[in-house]
């Protein structure tokens, strides 16, 4: 639109000016890109190395509309939200997770991109750490494979981690177990039984449970651990194994 306004030289005489406004442009998604790909420098201490990549198994294959059955509006949005899953705030990061989750085709590499970013906020405090917790078990149990690169960022710091972290770390652990990590899993499940908290113990028992039900292969092998807890000097413990 113009806008008009009247400029005095001397006091006594005036001209007018004509300013035309207009509307500011929206950021292409390249520019975004750009844009978070240099603050993504300063996160450096959070962001986990690249990790190789697990084929999904066949059940988790998600069926995904072609992209012309997508609205262009629809397409639009998702495009230029994705670069905001390198922003360092972490609502931001779920929001957009939440975006594409409901309102995207959940491709291969949106989902590589939404687990990735996932494991990044994990290095924050423990209050964000137990939304990001959250979320991860209710995406994991769809995707598993996507997250099994990233086993070790699940397990328990024994010594700084409060209950309510170590309990989800302990459900996800369960989640992405299969027959090429399980071996990993149970050995650190091993030092967990002798922690002094009965109460997380007994999540690493039903942990451990699942586990066998899930995976016939180790079956007999955490029966066996399961046996020794029996002997347990809490009765908690006992009656969980």
């Amino acid at each position: 639109y113009e806008r008009s306004q009247r400029v005095s030289n001397d006091g006594n005489s005036f001209h007018s000016i004509s300013t035309v406004v207009r509307p500011r442009q929206l950021p292409t998604a390249d520019e975004l890109a750009s844009f978070y790909s240099h603050t993504e420098g300063l996160t450096s201490k959070s962001e986990q190395p690249e990790k190789k990549y697990v084929a999904p198994l066949e059940s988790e294959k998600l069926v995904t509309p072609a992209i012309h059955e997508i609205d262009p509006d629809q397409n639009l949005l998702l495009t230029l939200s994705l670069p905001l899953l390198r922003s360092r705030n972490s609502g931001v990061v779920l929001s957009v997770i939440a975006l594409h989750w409901h309102c995207g085709i959940r491709s291969h590499e949106v989902l590589l991109q939404i687990a990735k970013s996932l494991i990044r906020l994990l290095h924050s405090n423990r209050e964000v750490k137990f939304v990001i917790l959250n979320s991860i078990l209710n995406i994991v149990k769809d995707i598993p494979s996507y997250f099994q690169p990233y086993l070790s960022d699940f397990y328990v710091n024994t010594s700084d981690d409060p209950a309510f972290i170590r309990h989800l770390k302990i459900k996800i652990v369960a989640i992405v177990a299969d027959a090429q990590n399980i071996d990993m899993i149970l050995t650190e499940f091993e030092t967990y039984v002798a922690h002094p908290n009965k109460t997380f113990v007994c999540d690493v028992v039903n942990a451990i449970g699942d586990i066998a039900s899930r995976i016939p292969e180790v079956a007999e092998r955490c029966l066996q651990g399961l046996l020794t807890l029996t002997t347990s000097n809490s009765d908690k413990v006992v009656a969980s194994a």
